[in-house]
């Protein structure tokens, strides 16, 4: 007794992952408490026009940071929580919503 559309099944199931390359790349990102991006030196002061710092300067990038927002951390450590926990099938992304009413609003 599914709520759920199979149109809406499958487009779910696109959203998730058990690949343990891709799971053990975003648990790494996922435990930081910060973004962490690396760009060319041209573009070092655009990224910090939009709130990035320099963290550390290498030959050809920089790599730059960007504190994360509570709610960002919350999830991330929700999610660390179920991969810790064993699970192996979980989101790859941060817009996984499951609907739980017949009205999907």
């Amino acid at each position: 007794m599914s709520n759920i559309k199979s149109t809406d099944t499958d487009f779910l199931k696109l959203k998730l992952t058990n690949s343990s390359i891709s799971l053990g790349k975003l648990y790494k990102s996922k435990k930081l408490k910060y973004h962490q991006k690396s760009c060319k030196h041209n573009l070092v002061k655009d990224f910090k026009d939009a709130g990035w710092q320099e963290s550390k300067s290498q030959s050809t990038t920089t790599i730059m940071t960007k504190d994360k927002t509570h709610d960002e951390i919350f999830s991330d450590e929700i999610w660390c929580q179920f991969y810790d926990l064993g699970f192996r099938h979980l989101n790859y992304d941060d817009n996984f919503a499951l609907p739980f009413d017949e009205d999907p609003e």
